[in-house]
């Protein structure tokens, strides 16, 4: 038998410890990274968030809180129902745009604002499909899980700047108008 001569790149010789030459080599890449990409001292750039409206005047106030109820009659002696709550709000002095509702749990504010139609809040609390003999069967239930949430109100001005948040106002509370 021959041997073959095979012209070319010499290969280095086979290393007894291959992955401690990887990991070395992956450190000293990131190392490189980090060095690479931090910003020389005294030059780092602040933190950039959204910038927070500049509050003035006084919170809305809640002007009217009520809960309404619907009924449909269904087939077969059935009814469905909902119960809805609506939470109306006013601002006095300065003329408003708009009003926005953030979310209020147990845990804190909700990060995301919600834009009410016009000055008032509605939400669908509690609904239900039973027979007609039964009500609004579920309906406390409901509406004691409901209560568990609240929301907090402010308008926004014409010169873009917002009225401090209402006080959280509980889902299902209600407080007559006048």
């Amino acid at each position: 038998m021959r041997k073959r001569h095979v012209m070319g790149r010499r290969l280095p010789p086979h290393h007894v410890h291959p992955r401690s030459i990887a990991l070395l080599t992956g450190l000293g890449l990131s190392a490189l990274l980090l060095v690479g990409c931090a910003a020389p001292a005294g030059t780092a750039q602040p933190e950039t968030s959204p910038a927070e409206p500049v509050e003035a005047g006084e919170p809305v106030e809640v002007v009217e809180a009520l809960l309404n109820d619907e009924m449909t009659t269904e087939q077969n002696g059935r009814v469905s129902w909902t119960t809805t709550w609506r939470a109306c709000f006013e601002q006095y002095g300065g003329n408003t745009t708009r009003f926005e509702a953030q979310a209020v749990t147990t845990e804190g504010s909700g990060t995301s604002l919600r834009e009410l139609d016009g000055q008032c809040l509605e939400l669908d609390i509690a609904s239900g499909v039973n027979d007609a003999a039964a009500g609004m069967l579920g309906r406390d239930i409901q509406l004691a899980e409901a209560s568990t949430l609240a929301y907090r109100v402010r308008a926004v001005l014409d010169d873009g700047t917002v009225t401090p948040w209402t006080d959280p106002v509980r889902v299902g509370a209600t407080k007559p108008s006048g």
